[in-house]
């Protein structure tokens, strides 16, 4: 990426924004030096730390990063044995308990945050470098007294010294005698040694040595003679403080350099976590989300809708791969507020909003109407994310990984080398097309203005061209008409518009794409008031080639906003069909619910009857054995087992039937199993009050993707029932054409027999029916593809012969069309 193109698109301001949020010097370096990324892997490891920095911030404050400095100057002169100050290795000391700091708190949540934790698991504490420093140096970088014991005795001995010598000038100040020579009676210091303020004319009253004189020479500073040993041993015990103090310096210094390695690599970690932090701030202040990000293509890919190439000769058109799906964006440097979100779609494939493959877009509008905005927008969001940045615009963005970025926008007008701004666009994109491939993203605004409209429109038709049939991925601003038209009729080149309320004769500056824009320039002129003959001969000099291409993209226009239209009371209804089936499946669920309620309720209160009538036969059979006489208990006794009555038989086979009574399909709720969820298992869904089949587990490791009743969503594991494991599931019978009502598991209402054999198809499908029958489920989804038609055509030949089928369809529009087949159940 050049840094002209970087400047044009303002990804400077960016790296601005992001040096303000950061709280160290390293990290601010980083900031602005930072540049887009080329390589996936390495830029989606970037927005990975990003986006965990985003989701730390938002649970906690920013970590400890206050009094940090860069210190690597201070390493340097440390490995040439130049001695630290006190204050410069405080500074070296408060980064090494920062990054203690720092490691401590990522390492605590390094499950939450692996890639923050990872980092700062990088950083080197020296925690015995760091106690050395504290121990001698205090808050303020000064020498404590404990960094030594001849330290901390030399300093006793100086203040002694000092008190003693200060005792003796005292009563020399204060001596009655002296008094009317000196000019106040106070000590004090002059070149490290104690004076006294003498009058300058009665400097020979004081015998002593002087040592200074004020600056109107009023007055002259005198050592007595009496302190002058006493001042000589303070000056040398100084003396002796000074040299111990650099003592302990150069020993501080030479453990500095010791540790410079680890000390310069927590130096560069720092930096990193300051400015990954900063990034996450900078998402936070532009509510920013993480797009998509998507790997290049190795080669082109060849438009689907073309036979061969655009003429003889020519080969076909190959769309680059270049993905763009922004979801309302916003320019980082505009206010949220006023910022108009826009929405844009370049791709190989339709896009989900219905527009066509495309890699070449013309954006088309008033002036003042936001193109130039909205091409720097897609063109800074891009290098926005290849930086490893979040972009602020909405979730679901999806963005390819570009080797280059492009731009000529703007008035780059030199008077320095005499270019007029038609010369100078022309020069630069001159160099843009040397340089542009189908890896490149390359933007120009207002391309072919400034020169005659007729020639500009010409140079601009072909430029577009060129870069379309060199596959390159082009956005492009423009007013030419006939540009509008080559974009509608052209493969590879789509429309879009800048909108203009001619009502309040002012932009709306939201994009429209697909749509050719209009200049309004008549129309304004009109609505402001300017005179009808005036505006109906300027109509009359517009070109009828003009006139009809406008007219024509008027009509196109309408006809597309019809369409748009359409296709939303379309994705409406489909949303309303939605609710509808997922209504139907709750209820049917709570149906199912209280049929097993009932049925639960019924088996109880016959084992309970069943029991009470045990227990009255017990008491019976005790009553006749008391009245029987000795010598038949004892033949009763003596023989294998005492005949039963007829209602003891009776009761037998009553109890056998019991357990068999519940209705097929009508089992009471199983029992919760213990354990972790699995793909393939069944769970009950508590706010569904249904059963389901575990298809997937997400990668968030919190969220599951489940089937039931012919309906797939996601929902949180804590919402989920462990009801069997997967491989607990009893396999199913052998298919038969069979009306007997036996004991079966939960059915669903849909079943996928894609990829199966004709035979094991029929097989399951065949069981399939027959339990759907026992559950009395109303009707049934079989999917079993297009394909060649052979599994399809014996399905239905098999469920057209089947006695629990009441009639087959075919899969509507938004069920499967052909692909699939509905059958009712009732058919006895």
């Amino acid at each position: 990426m050049n840094d002209h193109t970087l400047r044009l698109l303002e990804f400077d301001h960016v790296r601005r924004q992001l040096a303000d949020l950061c709280h160290y010097s390293g990290g601010i370096e980083l900031a602005r030096n930072l540049q887009p990324g080329r390589r996936l892997a390495s830029i989606q490891g970037q927005l990975d730390l990003t986006c965990e920095a985003y989701a730390f911030l938002a649970e906690q404050p920013a970590p400890p990063f206050g009094g940090v400095t860069d210190v690597a100057e201070l390493l340097s002169r440390a490995t040439r044995r130049s001695i630290l100050l006190g204050a410069e290795l405080r500074d070296i000391r408060i980064l090494l308990e920062r990054t203690a700091a720092l490691q401590k708190v990522f390492g605590s949540q390094a499950e939450e945050y692996p890639g923050l934790a990872e980092l700062a698991a990088r950083l080197q504490p020296c925690p015995r470098l760091g106690a050395a420093i504290a121990e001698a140096v205090d808050e303020q970088g000064s020498i404590q007294s404990g960094a030594s014991p001849l330290l901390s005795s030399l300093r006793n001995r100086i203040r002694i010294a000092q008190g003693r010598l200060s005792r003796t000038l005292e009563g020399v100040a204060s001596n009655s005698r002296l008094a009317p020579y000196l000019q106040e009676a106070i000590v004090t210091q002059r070149q490290g040694r104690y004076v006294v303020p003498v009058k300058a004319e009665y400097r020979g009253k004081v015998r002593g040595i002087v040592h200074d004189q004020s600056a109107s020479g009023a007055t002259v500073f005198v050592e007595p003679f009496q302190v002058v040993e006493q001042n000589n041993e303070l000056r040398v015990l100084l003396a002796e403080e000074e040299a111990e103090i650099r003592r302990i310096l150069t020993v501080l210094t030479a453990q500095v350099a010791e540790a410079t390695a680890d000390i310069g690599h927590n130096n560069s970690v720092l930096a990193e976590l300051d400015f990954t932090l900063a990034k996450g701030r900078h998402a936070w202040d532009l509510e920013c989300t993480a797009p998509e990000l998507l790997a290049p293509p190795e080669f082109t890919v060849p438009y689907a809708d073309q036979v061969d190439g655009d003429g003889p000769g020519v080969p076909p058109l190959g769309h680059p791969g270049t993905c763009i799906w922004l979801r309302k964006a916003r320019h980082p440097l505009l206010p949220r507020d006023e910022a108009v979100p826009l929405d844009f779609e370049l791709g190989p494939e339709t896009t989900p909003a219905g527009h066509r493959p495309a890699h070449v877009v013309v954006i088309t509008g008033p002036n003042t109407g936001g193109k130039t905005v909205a091409l720097k927008t897609v063109g800074l969001l891009q290098l926005m994310a290849q930086a490893g940045l979040m972009i602020p615009a909405g979730s679901g963005s999806r963005l390819t990984i570009l080797q280059s970025v492009w731009a000529d926008i703007g008035d780059e007008q030199s008077i320095e080398q005499n270019l007029s701004t038609f010369s100078s666009h022309l020069t630069n994109i001159v160099g843009i097309l040397e340089a542009a491939a189908p890896d490149s993203l390359v933007i120009l605004d207002e391309i072919g203005a400034g020169t005659d409209p007729e020639e500009g429109s010409a140079l601009a038709l072909a430029l577009l061209d060129h870069l379309r049939r060199r596959s390159v991925t082009t956005l492009a601003s423009t007013h030419f008409s006939e540009i509008k038209l080559y974009a509608h009729n052209t493969r590879g080149v789509s429309n879009a518009a800048m909108e203009f309320d001619v009502e309040s004769l002012r932009p709306t500056y939201r994009l429209t794409m697909g749509l050719p824009g209009k200049s309004n320039a008549l129309t304004i002129a009109r609505r402001l008031g300017l005179d009808q003959d005036v505006v109906a001969k300027a109509e009359g000099h517009v070109q009828a080639d003009a006139a009809s291409a406008n007219s024509m993209l008027e009509d196109i226009r309408k006809a597309r906003q019809q369409a748009v239209e359409s296709r939303a009371e379309a994705a409406r209804e489909r949303d309303l069909a939605e609710l509808a089936r997922k209504e139907l499946i709750l209820r049917l669920s709570s149906v199912e619910e209280d049929r097993q309620a009932v049925l639960a309720e019924t088996k109880a209160e016959m084992e309970g009857l069943l029991a009470e009538t045990r227990r009255e036969m017990s008491r019976l059979r005790r009553t006749a054995r008391n009245q029987m006489r000795p010598d038949e208990l004892g033949k009763r006794t003596g023989s294998r087992s005492m005949p039963s009555s007829g209602t003891e038989k009776d009761l037998a086979a009553l109890a056998a039937k019991v357990p068999a009574a519940t209705p097929v399909g009508m089992r009471s709720t199983p029992l919760r199993v213990p354990g972790q969820i699995a793909v393939g298992d069944t769970v009950w869904v508590g706010r569904l009050q249904t059963t389901a089949k575990v298809t997937a587990l997400l990668p968030d490791g919190k969220r599951a993707e489940v089937h039931a009743g012919g309906m797939r969503f996601k929902a949180k594991l804590p919402e989920l029932e462990l009801r069997s494991r997967a491989q607990e599931e009893e396999p199913k019978p052998a298919a038969v054409m069979t009306t007997t009502r036996t004991a079966v598991r939960d059915v669903a209402t849909e079943l996928d027999i894609r990829g199966a054999r004709v035979e094991a198809g029929m097989e399951t499908v065949n069981q399939y029916l027959h339990d759907a029958w026992e559950c009395q489920l109303p009707w049934v989804r079989v999917i079993h593809g297009k394909g060649t038609g052979q599994l399809r055509s014996a399905i239905r030949d098999l469920m057209r012969r089947h006695p629990h089928v009441a009639g087959i369809r075919s899969g509507e529009a938004g069920e499967g069309g052909e692909g699939v087949t509905v059958a009712t159940i009732g058919k006895d």
